[in-house]
């Protein structure tokens, strides 16, 4: 996904299959500090949501914004709620060809 005017459904259905599928390759940041920790895995721990969430939310997700991250790569919001009906919101970006997606931050509403 490169071009910013994709259809966010179309984004969404690719998120969705992603997240069902055993390939997928699950990523908290890029810049991982000495102790493993990343702003992702932070912002995930503060408002309690844990791989599960993620991957529940992930696969039935909606996105609703895409925007340019400082670093070229496209950013989605994704939007979902948990198996117990908490809002989620994931800003992520996908590397479709790597099967991969990459968790920026993350906070439930």
């Amino acid at each position: 996904m490169t071009n910013l005017q994709t259809n966010h459904a179309d984004v969404a259905e690719l998120l969705r299959q992603l997240a069902e599928s055993p390939e997928t390759i699950w990523s908290f940041g890029s810049h991982v500090r000495a102790d493993g920790g990343t702003h992702a895995l932070d912002e995930m721990r503060k408002d309690d949501i844990d791989h599960s969430d993620l991957v529940y939310v992930m696969s039935r997700c909606a996105v609703v914004r895409s925007e340019p991250s400082r670093f070229g790569e496209i950013r989605y919001r994704a939007v979902g709620r948990n198996v117990d009906g908490v809002k989620m919101t994931f800003i992520v970006t996908i590397w479709e060809k790597m099967k991969k997606i990459e968790v920026v931050t993350a906070w439930s509403n």
